[in-house]
């Protein structure tokens, strides 16, 4: 197991667990919110996942765990743009897939379910901000597994 169940999930310390490299970019010319290479297109032939270090700290999570879902699912080097790919309008099923991938690890299903069951947060900020996630996503997940509030 890669997760030692504390909130909010580390999601770069899982990455790094399972070999991959991570590295934010702050460089202008980066011009993705994440990149993943597989290790046929790193020089070390370690998986590698970039991510734009001027976004947001909760975009910055969902992008990491959206491209190693890209990782886990084996779709191979994936650029990630800002405005088409992290949305849940994307048509493109690998990013979608991707998409999916970071809900599911950012906010366990059965880990929410006990949060919100307990009472220990309330609300879809509270809730949002013990996972470090924003709130928009929290609220797809919330809805997506049947606890909206």
């Amino acid at each position: 197991m890669h997760w030692d169940g504390s909130l909010p999930i580390r999601v770069d310390d899982i990455a790094r667990r399972m070999g991959l490299q991570v590295i934010r970019r702050t460089d202008p010319e980066f011009q993705f919110s994440g990149y993943f290479r597989d290790a046929s297109n790193t020089e070390n032939g370690i998986p590698l996942i970039e991510f734009n270090g001027y976004d947001s700290f909760t975009r910055q999570r969902f992008t990491i765990a959206h491209e190693l879902g890209h990782y886990v699912l084996k779709h191979g080097t994936s650029p990630r743009d800002y405005p088409d790919s992290f949305t849940t309008g994307t048509r493109d099923p690998r990013e979608r897939a991707a998409n999916q991938f970071a809900a599911e690890i950012l906010m366990p299903a059965d880990t929410v379910h006990d949060v919100v069951m307990s009472g220990h947060a309330s609300s879809i900020e509270e809730i949002a901000n013990l996972f470090g996630v924003s709130t928009l996503a929290m609220g797809y997940r919330l809805d997506n597994i049947g606890l909206l509030l």
